[in-house]
């Protein structure tokens, strides 16, 4: 299954407020999570390469690992400066730094509201977006 990006509205067949029972035969193999304190559900790709949000049974966000197609180029293990050329857009507020990992390399987190898009940047290449309806 190809992650296709449409911005604000979905990733691949997944629609962004859509509910999840119209996703029941793409979910079959998936890992689902019970709701966490804030009510989420988890559904993850049995390759681990994604995983969608799911609050009130409906889809909230897309968190990819490993690809993001936009206009043909996948945006996961590109720089930023690339990204920002085949998108055309620009990052809003602060960029936050963050410590997620073991290995003292930070990661930098970009976003871009018109996008719907949180962009996880390490060592210079893009390692995860988080993709939402922006609202």
């Amino acid at each position: 299954m190809r992650l296709e990006l449409f911005p604000l509205k979905s990733v691949g067949h997944f629609k962004f407020g859509n509910h999840i029972q119209h996703y029941t035969s793409l979910l079959k193999d998936f890992k689902c999570s019970e709701p966490d304190e804030f009510g989420y559900v988890h559904y993850e790709a049995p390759d681990e390469s994604f995983f969608i949000t799911v609050k009130d049974n409906r889809i909230d966000s897309i968190f990819c690992y490993k690809e993001l197609w936009f206009k043909d180029v996948n945006l996961i293990g590109i720089s930023i400066e690339e990204f920002q050329k085949i998108t055309e857009s620009s990052f809003v507020g602060e960029i936050d730094e963050l410590h997620v990992e073991d290995d003292s390399i930070p990661q930098l987190v970009y976003q871009f509201e018109e996008l719907g898009l949180q962009v996880w940047e390490k060592n210079k290449v893009i390692v995860t977006i988080v993709a939402d309806s922006g609202r």
